[in-house]
């Protein structure tokens, strides 16, 4: 299949980068392993976009934003990347509302809710606390306008001729067929790892697809060590777990975390904000909780959101709202279960302010690339980097497109992929098994809470895991989550060795054996690069 611009994710960075390529007059294809509009962690997210447009409160502004999230990133975030994710997403939530998306509004005007850590109400919501119609809205703008989509196609690598990258092979399960891609550009928009982790409010989908392609292509990482925990993903009922509240919800009047001895106890923790902090102090404060027993029945903590406006609650998370109703918890009478879940990878590729990488024809958007949240997000920013980074990407990789000459795909690589292939067809073990232990030795080594012995062992545990599953016989696997298990197999060892690198605590990194930060050895960020077959660290003192 031949494109100028193939785009690599369908979630809202994928959109909107597909919709800026295809109106910069380049054709596009977006290619997923899912559905358009239904996979990756977009579908699922609260619809909360961060964007300084001073309409609750006049005194908000961009400068306050970027100070706001350089704050929250512990000062090692990109300033370049966040200084455009401030300046630009109030334009891009005016344009998205053009196009026809509904958000929660106040009158006639947008209504903005104060989230954690940021000083001002900028929060906007997508209405009825969700993205189905975002999604619903772009994904019809993008096939009218012209874009292709392929869906379910699991990816394989990139390719690349004479250092530059020119497409990407992929793999369809129907008839086990190989799927050649060639492209002028790529933009990478495939997500984050949660899967990496036993409790997650990630899609099924986010497998470390991005991270691996892009680091076997001779790109860098950074920022690995990094990993969110959404503080309040739901612990009960069984099929909700891992599901999100709301991040903006804890920055709502008359919101309360108790334990099970119905104290506050952000109070102890972060005695100003309490629960207003950041998601990592949050985080860490529940972990405390319920490891030291003061959890609930199901091994969380208790959200009360009783006290909080009805209108303000169900335009934060009325989708969560009506399934808890379903199944017997009313939020606007009862407290909800929640406990900390892998909820949002600060790492990734390296980008600059083009959304370019190190690789001619490579470009990367949203929780795929690094630098734009340092070592914590902020709430809300998620969105907010997704929709001003996609349509960056996908305007310079047009731009890209059209100065360059398509470029076949090398005959070897096809070989190579075709015989992969063939090779996996014949050796598919069940990685049901072997992917739970590797969410354990993850967990084990790159938790909430770390420490060189746990995170040494986790890395012996992983070298031990992969040598069994390649001695293992031949089983009733398939390739897709076979290519996955290797994705996470080879980004789970680069997130352990950058915790066991990093000596300090910062942000989301929590070192019980070096528990304070140290900003004179480590204002700085871990760049990873590809070594023959193991990854190595450099320390990169941060961007001021």
């Amino acid at each position: 299949m031949q494109c100028d611009v193939l785009v690599a994710g369908g979630g809202l960075a994928g959109v909107r980068a597909a919709l800026a390529a295809r109106r910069a007059g380049a054709s596009v294809t977006v290619v997923l392993k899912g559905r358009l509009g239904a996979s990756g962690n977009s579908a699922r997210a609260g619809g909360g976009f961060s964007a300084a447009l001073r309409l609750a409160d006049p005194d908000d502004n961009p400068g306050v934003h970027f100070a706001d999230t350089m704050a929250g990133g512990s000062q090692i975030n990109n300033p370049d990347l966040v200084r455009l994710l401030s300046e630009q997403t109030p334009a891009a939530i005016l344009e998205l509302q053009a196009l026809g998306v509904a958000f929660a509004m106040e009158g006639d005007r947008l209504a903005q809710y104060l989230a954690p850590a940021q000083s001002y109400r900028r929060s906007v919501r997508t209405a009825g606390g969700g993205t189905c119609q975002l999604f619903e809205t772009l994904g019809s703008v993008a096939r009218r306008e012209g874009v292709q989509v392929v869906e379910g196609v699991m990816l394989l690598d990139l390719a690349r001729v004479s250092g530059r990258v020119v497409g990407a092979l992929g793999y369809l399960p129907e008839g086990n067929q190989l799927v050649a891609f060639q492209a002028k550009a790529v933009v990478l928009a495939c997500g984050g790892a949660g899967q990496l982790y036993p409790l997650t409010s990630n899609s099924p989908e986010l497998t470390a697809d991005g991270y691996a392609m892009a680091y076997r292509a001779g790109a860098r990482l950074a920022d690995m060590e990094f990993i969110q925990f959404n503080p309040t993903a739901l612990a009960w009922p069984l099929g909700m777990r891992g599901e999100s509240t709301g991040g903006a919800l804890l920055g709502q009047e008359g919101v309360r975390l108790l334990n099970r001895r119905g104290e506050r106890f952000m109070e102890r923790y972060d005695p100003e904000r309490k629960e207003r902090s950041t998601r990592a102090i949050t985080s860490q404060a529940i972990y405390r909780e319920i490891v030291e027993g003061r959890g609930s029945e199901h091994g969380g903590v208790f959200l009360d959101a009783t006290r909080v406006d009805p209108t303000a609650l169900l335009h934060i998370t009325g989708r969560t709202v009506a399934r808890l109703r379903s199944n017997g918890i009313d939020p606007l009478r009862d407290a909800m279960e929640v406990a900390p879940a892998a909820h949002h990878m600060m790492g990734g590729v390296v980008i600059d302010a083009r959304c370019a990488t190190d690789i001619p024809g490579l470009y990367a958007a949203g929780e795929v690339a690094a630098g734009v949240h340092g070592a914590n997000r902020l709430n809300s920013n998620g969105l907010s980097e997704a929709v001003v980074f996609g349509d960056i990407a996908g305007r310079e990789a047009a731009d890209y497109a059209s100065v360059v000459s398509p470029a076949p795909l090398a005959t070897e690589e096809l070989e190579r992929a075709r015989q992969s292939v063939q090779g996996m067809l014949k050796h598919l073990p069940n990685t049901g098994p072997y992917l739970e232990r590797l969410r354990s030795v993850v967990l084990a080594g790159a938790g909430l809470e770390r420490c060189a012995g746990d995170t040494e062992a986790a890395l012996a545990a992983l070298a031990g895991l992969r040598a069994e599953i390649g001695a293992a016989g031949a089983g009733s696997g398939d390739v897709s989550r076979v290519v996955e298990l290797r994705n996470m197999l080879e980004v789970g060892e680069i997130i352990l060795r950058a915790v066991l690198h990093r000596t300090e605590s910062r942000g989301a990194h929590y070192r019980t054996d070096f528990p304070k930060q140290d900003d004179a050895g480590w204002r700085a960020n871990i760049v990873v690069s590809r070594d023959v077959d193991s990854p190595t660290m450099r320390v990169v003192p941060a961007l001021r």
